[in-house]
């Protein structure tokens, strides 16, 4: 498997949201973004590609976080703040250093901060303070979380939803990815059975490829894949 972005149609809907978002002109003061999508569309690896390609900054939220503590930390992490002793003056700090470099910020994992109010106003804080671009990356649903408040709903510029793959996303992803070729009726099987997730179809031309070595051959079709008793997933053969 080759390792790069495929422009799917997700990928160019990112684009063009998170560019839009960085260029706002100056009267719009809100400047929140959302990323929402049911698990294995793509979004994670979307998102920490734009981060690269924009110089943004990017940090994972996890289970554990009740406090803005941890946010704030893994903010100044890399950010390159030192720790303060208290919210306070980290929050100021974290702010000042955004606000210095200017650079958006991806908060994926978001689902896990919309749990909590404090948490929430905490990334509306930062916002307000700074003007920077915060883009939040999560599982669909989060946006109603985001719309149990006026105050934070009313911040958010751009909302993209990650949906699950076409038959020809999935073609363009066979073409750049896949070491072999893959016949069309084999990639459509697959799409059926990964319902246009893109996890399971980059899993699926994986294990194709390794059925393609098993048979020694540069092209892949339904009857050989089956003739192998090649499996895409778990739980899902040909």
């Amino acid at each position: 498997m080759r390792n790069e972005i495929v422009p799917v149609k997700n990928i160019a809907a990112l684009a063009r949201a998170g560019q839009a978002l960085i260029d706002r002109p100056g009267q719009l003061d809100h400047g929140l973004g959302m990323i929402t999508g049911e698990s294995g569309v793509g979004k994670t690896k979307a998102s920490y590609w734009f981060a690269l390609e924009h110089r943004a900054f990017y940090v994972r939220a996890m289970s554990a976080w009740r406090s803005p503590t941890p946010l704030l930390e893994s903010l100044g992490d890399v950010l390159g703040v030192q720790n303060k002793r208290s919210s306070y003056r980290m929050l100021k700090a974290v702010a000042d250093e955004m606000s210095r470099q200017n650079r958006p910020v991806f908060v994926d994992e978001a689902d896990y901060l919309l749990r909590f109010d404090v948490l929430r106003d905490t990334i509306r804080d930062l916002h307000e303070a700074t003007r920077v671009p915060v883009i939040l990356v999560g599982h669909t649903g989060i946006e109603r979380k985001v719309k149990e408040s006026p105050q934070f709903e009313n911040r958010f510029l751009i909302d993209v939803r990650f949906e699950p793959l076409s038959l020809d996303d999935a073609r363009l992803l066979a073409a750049r990815l896949c070491e072999v070729q893959v016949a069309d009726d084999l990639l459509e099987d697959l799409h059926k059975y990964a319902r246009g997730n893109t996890r399971k179809i980059n899993t699926g031309l994986y294990r194709i490829e390794q059925c393609a070595a098993t048979l020694q051959v540069e092209r892949m079709s339904l009857t050989q894949f089956r003739q192998v008793k090649g499996t895409y997933f778990l739980g899902a053969a040909a």
